[in-house]
């Protein structure tokens, strides 16, 4: 709820400020209140907002049609494997762990950037928002802890079946495949 709701402030904000309904300061307002949740390399290195690793959870840009599936099928993920996780954690423990897993996941999207960013590719403003991060430790740890002689299939986006074991790597094709 939480994530869509900061879509629907910035979006509004954006969406007011285009409409004259403010002009300049609004438009400047909602672009303040993205830059404090997208966690991408030029925002915590070069603005230093340190905070983006934990609040990047709590937002997911909405901008064109792929963006609306793209979000659809990561609340699709985040329904199938988070509950899971709060039963086993708890739901304190599953706060901290949410919070420990979206930090990890973006110090290692961050050093990925940045090794990328040396060769010049410009990759300084590619972020990692949303859901994604702790939805695919989950889905990864479930995938894994299904023994391979039990040769269980699992269904990829609804698309296609894949033995267990290879379904992290299905998804992350999967996905990549629908994002271009």
């Amino acid at each position: 709820r939480l994530l869509l709701s900061s879509c629907a402030l910035t979006s509004g904000l954006t969406a007011a400020a285009s409409s004259g309904l403010g002009g300049q300061a609004l438009e400047r307002a909602a672009i303040l209140s993205k830059l404090q949740f997208i966690c991408n390399l030029a925002n915590f290195q070069g603005q230093k907002r340190y905070w983006t690793l934990l609040t990047s959870l709590l937002y997911r840009p909405i901008e064109d049609v792929i963006d609306v599936a793209m979000c659809i099928v990561e609340l699709q993920l985040a329904g199938e494997n988070l509950r899971e996780k709060e039963n086993q954690l708890g739901t304190t423990r599953f706060l901290f762990w949410s919070a420990l897993a979206t930090a990890c996941t973006n110090v290692l999207f961050l050093a990925m950037m940045r090794t990328l960013d040396k060769r010049g590719s410009g990759l300084r403003y590619l972020c990692n928002q949303g859901l994604w991060p702790i939805g695919s430790v989950c889905m990864t740890l479930r995938a894994l802890d299904i023994p391979a002689s039990r040769n269980t299939r699992v269904r990829v986006l609804g698309m296609l079946e894949v033995p267990s074991r290879w379904y992290p790597l299905s998804f992350a094709l999967a996905v990549s495949a629908l994002r271009g």
